[in-house]
């Protein structure tokens, strides 16, 4: 049978996968009947060398008067080096009747386990969630197709907007969702409105992808929700926004022929860097010159240059900026492509 690992940051996330998981292993099976649930993260050296003992000797013990065992060890994170080199070596040892699941929750393992966990098969569930945009609307449409959900497109529109930077919300909307509405009704993004609650945060580039893309009304949005609660202080998102210009100031003059340039010149990797690279070229040095310009006026406006609330200075700001870009459908700019 093969071995485990569920990876991941987000406790709720992780928590809905180990539910899932168990189950599909559980089949018919009473699951309380076949589970072990185990925990590495002790708080003493003697405690945890405990369970580290309590883990091994319950992965060598056959299942009795059921068809399987499934044991759940949570935390692998936590022990040291030479503990997960003890239960590294056991993997190839798992008795047959036994399912084993592993949970890290953040930190790496240590290479005596990967090595061991490679060796016999193992896989891996990670529950990390997409950072790009597209990416994690897939993700949550997975998650409303996995738990037999049907919904309309603007039902996943309104969950983005809702969602934020706090992916694990989801799983409890998704949970009051199902047994309010059940598998057979197609949601609406009305239906789930009344259900979502407060809006979630939103991470740097929620605000600069739409600035980038000349959507102000997108771009304004995702301010207000920054500012909403003091999530964010003004002079943080200026933070944000010099670091997103800055480094296309360091392109303009130079000679830049690849993406191994732009990551020279700028210090930002892949993705970043040509990101960076692609908007840098669609706004030209005028424009780049322009966006530095009005930076450099909202700092002053922040610092008492205009008898101006710090929310209408940033306001401002963010439009001037979105209208410095040519809406995203009807930019030309070309993929650009490492030479590496």
């Amino acid at each position: 049978m093969p071995v485990h690992l569920i990876t991941g940051d987000d406790p709720s996330l992780i928590s809905a996968q180990i539910t899932q998981t168990v189950a599909s292993l559980a089949g018919d099976n009473d699951t309380a009947s076949v589970l072990e649930d185990l925990d590495l993260g002790a708080d003493t050296i003697d405690e945890r060398e405990h369970a580290v003992n309590l883990v091994i000797a319950s992965l060598a013990t056959p299942a009795f008067l059921t068809p399987l065992r499934i044991v759940l060890v949570r935390n692998l994170q936590a022990p040291t080096a030479a503990e997960l080199g003890s239960i590294a070596a056991i993997l190839p040892d798992i008795d047959s009747t036994v399912e084993a699941i592993f949970v890290s929750q953040g930190g790496r393992l240590a290479k005596a386990f990967t090595d061991a966990f490679k060796g016999v098969g193992g896989v891996e569930i990670a529950t990390k969630v997409p950072d790009r945009q597209k990416e994690r609307s897939l993700w949550v449409e997975e998650q409303f197709s996995h738990a037999g959900l049907k919904y309309e497109p603007g039902a996943i529109a309104a969950v983005m907007s809702w969602i934020g930077n706090e992916p694990g919300r989801l799983m409890s909307v998704i949970d009051t969702l199902k047994s309010t509405f059940g598998v057979k009704a197609k949601l609406s993004a009305d239906d789930i409105a009344p259900f979502l609650g407060a809006a979630g945060s939103v991470a740097p580039w929620d605000l600069t992808d739409p600035i980038d893309n000349g959507d102000s009304r997108r771009a304004l949005t995702m301010l207000a929700r920054m500012l909403a609660g003091n999530a964010y202080a003004a002079m943080q998102i200026m933070a944000i926004l010099r670091g997103h210009y800055e480094p296309m100031l360091q392109l303009d003059g130079a000679v830049v022929a690849n993406m191994d340039d732009v990551e020279y010149l700028t210090g930002k990797k892949g993705f970043r860097a040509e990101k960076i690279w692609s908007q840098q070229r669609r706004l030209g040095s005028e424009g780049v010159f322009r966006a530095i310009e009005l930076l450099a006026e909202a700092d002053i406006d922040l610092r008492g240059g205009k008898d101006w609330d710090d929310n209408l200075v940033l306001e401002v700001l963010v439009a001037r900026l979105a209208r410095l870009s040519p809406p995203a459908a009807k930019s030309q700019g070309r993929r650009v492509t490492s030479k590496r």
